[in-house]
């Protein structure tokens, strides 16, 4: 397991709040960047279960290592609380906004993403998600 500490520390928090939900099982995330049908987050079981089923996420990114680190304290100021009836979905367009524009997503011909390419490691006695990015504009 990799020590995440010092790529969080230099990585930007995402600064927006909200609420979420969803379902799925192998590690994965899903970036959701529709106009018609909303912007999304949807995180699947199995990555939720490798984080430790956390109550609520923070969420970070490195423009230098084009990663999206997720995890319960990754010492972001913003918050995003699962609610009971949508345990895997966070629901904000301010965050994929940020997500988009931080790591240069290609939207162009999609609505949605789903990033495999993840890595659990420890952060600061906690587990963070390295989410790394590979579709790029």
């Amino acid at each position: 397991m990799r020590n995440f500490e010092e790529m969080i520390d230099n990585s930007e928090e995402v600064s927006v709040s909200s609420t979420s939900h969803g379902r799925v099982s192998a590690p994965s995330l899903s970036i959701i960047n529709s106009q018609k049908n909303g912007k999304r987050l949807v995180l699947s079981n199995g990555l939720l279960n490798a984080l430790n089923n956390p109550s609520h996420i923070q969420i970070r990114t490195s423009k230098k290592d084009n990663v999206l680190f997720i995890g319960e304290n990754l010492g972001a100021e913003n918050t995003f609380n699962f609610s009971p009836s949508n345990p895997n979905i966070v629901y904000c367009g301010g965050v994929i906004r940020t997500i988009v524009a931080d790591l240069n997503l290609d939207f162009s011909n999609k609505v949605s993403l789903t990033l495999k390419d993840i890595e659990i490691g420890e952060y600061k006695g906690g587990l963070a998600a390295y989410i790394k990015i590979k579709n790029k504009k």
